[in-house]
């Protein structure tokens, strides 16, 4: 399920160019570890190494270009190289399922525990185009870099 954020829509300043919008969708998937919910949020539960996090998305008709794109996460634990690697796969109908492939394995993040973080996917999703389907992963590279994985947001014009 895809959720729109009603009245996000901004003029391009002054008179002219696209409406920015935006798009959050939820957790829908998770490999090797758990689905929970706490607190009235439905979550990836990432505490070990290996385990993922997946959403699966559309990007719509009328997107032009990438404004911002971030994975939100409930930071479990916290510390100053909090290792999560992040990676995408997306294609449009009729390509190769993996027709673009990106990934982010180099970063690290700062992080205080028991804290809502949104890190930056933008990189991960370079190549989007209107009618792409995509999914993004975020994965615990390091047992004990604990999360919770609750959804990717989409800001375009």
């Amino acid at each position: 399920m895809t959720m729109p954020f009603p009245g996000h829509a901004a003029g391009g300043g002054g008179g002219g160019g696209n409406p920015t919008q935006e798009f959050f969708t939820p957790v829908c998937g998770v490999l090797n570890g758990v689905m929970g919910t706490s607190n009235g949020w439905t979550y990836a539960d990432l505490n070990a190494s290996g385990e993922k996090g997946l959403t699966s998305f559309y990007i719509p008709d009328d997107y032009s270009s990438l404004t911002e794109a971030t994975i939100w996460i409930h930071a479990i634990g916290g510390g100053a190289a909090e290792n999560w690697d992040i990676d995408s796969n997306y294609a449009a109908d009729g390509e190769a399922y993996n027709q673009h492939t990106e990934s982010d394995t180099g970063t690290t993040y700062n992080v205080t525990g028991n804290t809502m973080y949104e890190i930056d996917a933008s990189g991960i999703l370079t190549g989007i185009a209107a009618g792409d389907y995509c999914t993004v992963t975020l994965t615990s590279a390091t047992t004990g870099h604990d999360c919770r994985v609750i959804g990717v947001r989409i800001k375009y014009q």
